[in-house]
């Protein structure tokens, strides 16, 4: 099976590109399962960028999708379909569709120290960011 993949990584690769799903081109090749695609180019560079690329095509395709609903039931189809592409996304590439956090971090702590050495008072002073609110 593996050696199935890796005679047919070019088409394999463009499908994904495209935004064919795995199982899909497995099969076509041939192959009762896709994990054999998966285990032998997982590694590879060009797989996993046709990976993020299939996935914006399979979310543009969804749009359109939704963008061209008639009826309730296929508006709803397609949003539950553009919903689960846009999870996928978010999970399988977050570096590009997972959420950004920004976290930031302000501390002051000063020490003051009373003639008897083993008395020490800390008290840590958090300015507010945003003094206008």
């Amino acid at each position: 099976m593996t050696a199935l993949a890796l005679l047919h990584r070019e088409e394999v690769i463009e499908q994904v590109r495209a935004g064919k799903r795995l199982i899909d081109i497995a099969k076509g090749l041939g192959l009762t399962s896709h994990a054999a695609i998966s285990l032998v180019l997982s590694k590879d560079p060009e797989y996993q960028l046709a990976r993020e690329i299939g996935a914006e095509s399979r979310l543009e395709q969804r749009e359109t999708e939704l963008e061209a609903s008639q009826d309730p039931l296929t508006l709803a189809r397609a949003r539950e379909l553009l919903s689960h592409a846009r999870w996928r996304a978010e999970r399988e590439f977050p570096h590009r569709w997972g959420q950004k956090q920004e976290v930031t971090v302000k501390e002051t702590i000063v020490k003051l120290s009373f003639g008897v050495p083993s008395t020490t008072i800390e008290h840590e002073i958090n300015p507010d960011p945003d003094p206008d609110k």
